[in-house]
């Protein structure tokens, strides 16, 4: 008989699926894609020289990103898309655990590029519609599975939805767009538009939040993200290693001045005062 695959986006989102005890594990299957696509360079399954740029830049930038000594999430993601393809025909269903944040969407945009040709039904779960109480008793829209409240996830009756043949093609075309840029920042506005930019897109909200007196470096990010929720709204899901990879090379550019870095070296790119250079 053959599974359904629910496909899950981060390792929250996996660990917050595989704890709720939703899917039976022993009938369907579960399969994560981790590698945040929103940063860094894109690259794409049969390109090995954009794999490893990809890779060598996620590691630059965000610090290492193996999974284990053998191997990356770049890898882990190529690597899980090609055993997709290769077994699509043993599923029943594909089920999308897709919300509305950018990583998700353009992963999601990935994968339907090159599961195109294939007949499978795919279905996504509704995000839209669904609005729960927290632990304290508020009510609270989802955008993603990784941003529920875990207490109250098996309580939730889940809006799975057959996806539309436009709706595909719309996430097809999301990856033709932007498969062969050279941009590293893709992300999302509060409407769902695509923002494709170089990296030093958020920089002028790091420097706004800078001044002539010392700043500790984890205030500025803590504000800046803060600044990019109000503007960008959740679907942009730029974490807090990239902008803190952003200060120290604003520090290199000369446009800040860096001092007091922390003595260990695992937190000297992340500790640190900054004073804004006039």
């Amino acid at each position: 008989m053959k599974k359904d695959i629910h496909i899950a986006f981060g390792f929250t989102g996996r660990a917050i699926l595989t704890e709720s005890n939703y899917i039976d594990i022993e009938k369907d299957e579960i399969l994560c894609f981790t590698d945040p696509l929103n940063i860094g360079p894109l690259c794409d399954l049969n390109r090995p020289l954009h794999v490893s740029q990809r890779k060598e830049w996620l590691d630059n930038t965000i610090g290492s990103s193996n999974i284990d000594d053998n191997v990356h999430f770049v890898d882990d993601n190529v690597n899980s898309l090609k055993k997709l393809i290769e077994s699509i025909d043993s599923y029943n269903r594909i089920c999308l655990w897709l919300g509305n944040i950018d990583n998700e969407q353009l992963t999601a945009s990935w994968l339907l590029y090159h599961l195109q040709l294939s007949d499978i039904p795919v279905f996504k779960v509704n995000f839209d519609r669904i609005v729960y109480k927290n632990r304290i008793g508020n009510m609270v829209k989802a955008s993603s599975l990784r941003l529920i409240d875990q207490t109250v996830i098996s309580k939730i009756d889940w809006p799975i939805e057959l996806m539309s043949e436009e709706a595909k093609r719309d996430m097809v075309s999301l990856w033709e767009r932007i498969r062969d840029d050279e941009y590293v920042i893709h992300t999302l506005d509060k409407d769902g538009k695509l923002i494709s930019s170089d990296e030093s897109y958020f920089d002028s909200y790091l420097l706004d939040e800078c001044s002539s007196e010392p700043v500790r470096s984890a205030l500025i990010v803590a504000h800046t993200l803060c600044k990019i929720w109000d503007d960008h709204g959740e679907n942009c899901s730029i974490g807090d290693g990239f902008l803190f990879h952003r200060l120290n090379q604003l520090g290199e550019e000369g446009l800040i001045e860096i001092t007091e870095r922390s003595d260990e070296p695992d937190r000297a790119s992340t500790i640190f005062t900054v004073r804004k250079v006039y």
